[in-house]
C-alpha cells in the first residue's frame, strides 16, 4: 500500500513538472524574443549585486552617474535589475560595473527559457509507462480542492495547462 501511494505520489510530482511550461527568469517584466535582437540576454538590462558594505546613496550615486535607473530588486540574491541608458550596451555596462571596487558582480540578465513536451511526447517517454504514471493518474480523483504551491523565479501564466489555475494570495503580494 505504501509503495502504491509512493509511486503515485511520485506520478503527480512527475506530471507537474512535465506540464509547467515556458519559464522566464524573474518573470515580472516579460521580455519578448523580438526584444532579445539574436541575443540570449535582454539587451537594456543589467544584474547587478552591490557589495554589503555598499551603502544605498553610494550605490544611487553609482547608478545616477552612469544613467543606470532600478527596474526591481531580486531580494532573495541581493541583485539590482537595471535598465541601461540608450547608447550603453549590456557588454561595457559590465566591463564598467565589473571594475567598480562597490560591485560584487556584474552580469547581463541572461534569459532562460524552458519548454515542456507535448502531450504526445509526454505518452512516448518509456519512463512514465515503466513507474506506470498513467495508471497512477487515472486512479487520482479530479479535485479543484488541491492547492500546490510552486516557488520559481518565473512561471509562464499564459500557459495552457496553468492560467485557469493559477491562484494568488493577496494577502502575501509584495507591494
Amino acid at each position: 500500500m505504501i509503495a502504491k501511494r509512493f509511486i503515485m505520489a511520485s506520478s503527480v510530482v512527475l506530471l507537474i513538472v512535465l506540464l509547467t511550461g515556458s519559464v522566464q527568469g524573474q518573470g515580472l517584466d516579460p521580455i519578448s524574443d523580438t526584444n532579445l535582437n539574436g541575443q540570449g540576454f535582454a539587451p537594456d538590462q543589467l544584474l547587478v549585486r552591490f557589495h554589503p558594505w555598499t551603502n544605498a546613496q553610494r550605490a544611487d550615486q553609482l547608478l545616477a552617474e552612469r544613467g543606470l535607473s532600478r527596474i526591481r530588486q531580486i531580494h532573495a540574491l541581493g541583485v539590482q535589475v537595471l535598465r541601461l541608458p540608450p547608447g550603453l550596451s549590456v557588454e561595457r555596462a559590465v566591463e564598467i560595473f565589473s571594475n567598480l571596487p562597490e560591485v560584487e558582480f556584474a552580469e547581463p540578465n541572461y534569459i532562460l527559457r524552458v519548454m515542456a513536451p507535448s502531450r504526445v511526447e509526454i505518452e512516448d517517454q518509456w519512463g512514465l509507462k515503466l513507474i506506470q504514471a498513467p495508471e497512477a493518474w487515472a486512479a487520482m480523483p479530479v479535485t479543484s480542492t488541491v492547492l500546490l504551491g510552486i516557488v520559481d523565479t518565473g512561471i509562464d501564466w499564459n500557459h495552457t495547462d496553468l492560467a485557469p489555475n493559477i491562484w494568488q494570495n493577496q494577502l502575501e503580494v509584495d507591494g
